[in-house]
C-alpha cells in the first residue's frame, strides 16, 4: 500500500459492492497510479466529486501540497450495477458527478461532504450516497462475478476455457466482461489489482451527457 493513501474495509452492508474506502494525501510529490480494474467515487477537498472509470495505462499526477481526497472503490464488476452504466463507457475517463446525477444531487452531496468534520466523516457521506444507489441497484451480473473470481487467480483460465465453463460463447463473454469491467476477459483483474488507483484521466466516451473535462487535476484545481 502507498504511504499517501489509507484503505479501510467498507461497512458490512456495502461489502458486496464496495472493495474498500480510502483516505489520501494527494498533494506534494508526483504520484504514479496503475490500472486496478476498479471504479472509484471520490471527493477532492477543492469541492469536486468525480466518478473515475477503469484505466488501461499507468499515469503520474502532481498536485499542490496539502490537497486531500476521500473515496469509495467499487469491486470489479459492481459499479455498473450500482450506478446503472457500462464500465466501457467510462474507460480512461473521469466524470464530474453532476454529469451523472444532475446539478442538484451533486451540489447536495458536495455540500454534505464539505460540512463533514474530517476525512472519516467525509468518506462516510460518500458511503451513504453509494448506499442510496445500491438500494435500487440492478443485481451484479453473475457472469461478472464468476469472471472476476476466476481471473483473480494466480494462474487464470484461458478465455476459451472460461467461456466454456460458464456456458456462454467467447463473444458473449467479451461483451459482458467489457460492460462490467471496461476490459475484455483477457485483461486479468489479478494483474490490474496489484496497486491502488484512485483517480483517472482521459476524455469522455461518446455519450452526449459527458462534458469536456480538464486534462489534469492541476487544471481542474486552477479553475476553482
Amino acid at each position: 500500500m502507498s504511504d499517501w493513501v489509507i484503505e479501510r474495509r467498507p461497512d458490512a452492508d456495502l461489502i458486496d459492492y464496495v472493495k474498500c474506502i480510502w483516505l489520501a494525501d494527494v498533494g506534494g510529490e508526483p504520484k504514479t497510479l496503475v490500472p486496478d480494474a476498479c471504479i472509484d467515487l471520490l471527493w477532492i477537498d477543492n469541492g469536486d466529486t468525480w466518478l473515475c472509470g477503469p484505466e488501461t495505462t499507468a499515469w503520474t499526477f502532481s498536485l499542490p501540497p496539502g490537497v486531500t481526497a476521500v473515496g469509495i472503490r467499487f469491486r470489479p464488476g459492481a459499479a455498473p450495477a450500482a450506478l446503472k452504466l457500462d464500465a466501457d463507457e467510462i474507460r480512461n475517463v473521469r466524470i464530474p458527478i453532476d454529469a451523472l446525477w444532475g446539478d442538484r444531487a451533486a451540489r447536495e452531496l458536495s455540500g454534505r461532504i464539505h460540512e463533514a468534520n474530517g476525512q472519516c466523516a467525509r468518506v462516510a457521506v460518500l458511503g451513504d450516497a453509494v448506499r442510496g444507489r445500491i438500494a435500487d441497484a440492478q443485481p451484479i451480473d453473475p457472469v461478472a462475478r464468476e469472471v472476476a473470481d476466476r481471473l483473480s487467480r494466480l494462474r487464470p483460465d484461458p478465455v476459451r476455457s472460461l467461456a466454456r465453463d460458464i456456458g456462454i460463447s467467447e463473444r458473449q463473454l467479451h461483451r459482458r466482461a467489457t460492460a462490467s469491467f471496461g476490459y475484455g476477459p483477457a485483461c486479468s483483474p489479478a494483474s490490474c489489482e496489484s496497486n491502488a488507483s484512485w483517480l483517472r484521466r482521459g476524455q469522455p466516451a461518446d455519450r452526449q451527457a459527458w462534458p469536456s473535462l480538464p486534462s489534469s487535476l492541476d487544471t481542474a484545481i486552477s479553475l476553482i
